[in-house]
């Protein structure tokens, strides 16, 4: 709408075969706009290269991103494990970075290392997730809750890059901080909960490419580093195999806060098939962010 409300300026729907929520909207500094929700279609729409575009459960959380006139899908991911998923909040920080919140009943919900809380509670737990704008990349996610059902419905991020969610729990166990306004669970409570960001690294892309001679090229690219030591490289030969770091030293970080850098590495798997690719990168505190996985099919190489 315009902003006295007197004129539709733009409108679509946006959904599969079956049933599609929407719940919460967030614009960036481009103006481009971005929702989520949840939805049980399958042919929901998703676009190329964004972090997942199979349905996971039989209701996925998404997230989807549109230029300003509604015109252009420009990125849209689905986001959640093997039970039912529901987004309700997101927002964007002032690094263009989306922040989505909700309720998960998938224990395999995808977490990130490093992050808060990577075992699902029990029931229903509170999940916060972070991609890069593209939706390209899910860079942190964690679970929030306790034993019994949590949900959060609201998500904001302030200036020092701090992530808020609220919503309601039903778990005296859920986690509370020593000197808060009050730690005693009343039944069916409200919950506000602060998250620091420990991502070092804004990543702005991981890609992998098999070359005709049985090689993988891997390329990512940062927009910033914060403190960074470097990288490390792991690979998988197939979905569920065993991660394996491939370098042997650290690959020193190039980037700086203000301006990122470029990076490949290549890798020889040595036979045909399909890996997968995690990139790490170590903070000089030694904290560390697992970025991927990267699916790469390889066809040439020794058998």
């Amino acid at each position: 709408f315009n902003n006295t409300l007197t004129t539709l300026l733009a409108s679509t729907f946006l959904g599969g075969s079956s049933y599609d929520y929407g719940f919460g909207i967030a614009v960036d500094a481009s103006n481009n706009v971005f929702v989520t929700g949840y939805t049980e279609s399958s042919d929901f729409p998703t676009t190329y290269g964004a972090y997942d575009t199979l349905l996971g459960g039989y209701a996925d959380a998404f997230v989807s991103k549109f230029n300003n006139t509604l015109t252009t899908l420009l990125a849209s991911t689905f986001l959640g494990g093997s039970s039912g998923d529901y987004g309700y909040g997101i927002a964007v920080d002032a690094s263009n970075n989306v922040f989505v919140t909700g309720l998960t009943g998938s224990s395999d919900f995808p977490t990130t290392t490093g992050a808060y809380d990577t075992s699902h509670n029990d029931d229903y737990d509170v999940f916060v997730s972070k991609f890069n704008n593209s939706l390209t990349i899910l860079s942190e996610s964690t679970f929030l809750g306790g034993s019994s059902y949590d949900e959060a419905r609201g998500i904001a991020v302030d200036a020092s890059n701090n992530v808020f969610v609220t919503g309601r729990t039903y778990s005296p166990g859920f986690p509370t901080t020593t000197g808060a306004y009050d730690t005693s669970y009343g039944g069916f409570d409200v919950f506000v909960s602060k998250f620091n960001t420990s991502t070092y690294v804004e990543l702005v892309s991981f890609t992998g490419k098999a070359n005709r001679d049985g090689a993988v090229t891997l390329t990512w690219k940062t927009a910033a580093e914060i403190d960074n030591a470097g990288f490390n490289v792991y690979r998988a030969r197939g979905k569920n195999g065993a991660y394996q770091k491939l370098n042997n030293t650290l690959i020193p970080a190039e980037g700086s806060p203000q301006e990122g850098a470029v990076y490949k590495y290549t890798d020889t798997p040595g036979r045909p098939g399909v890996y997968y690719y995690q990139l790490e990168d170590i903070d000089t505190s030694g904290s560390s962010a697992m970025h991927g996985p990267v699916r790469v099919v390889v066809v040439g190489g020794n058998k």
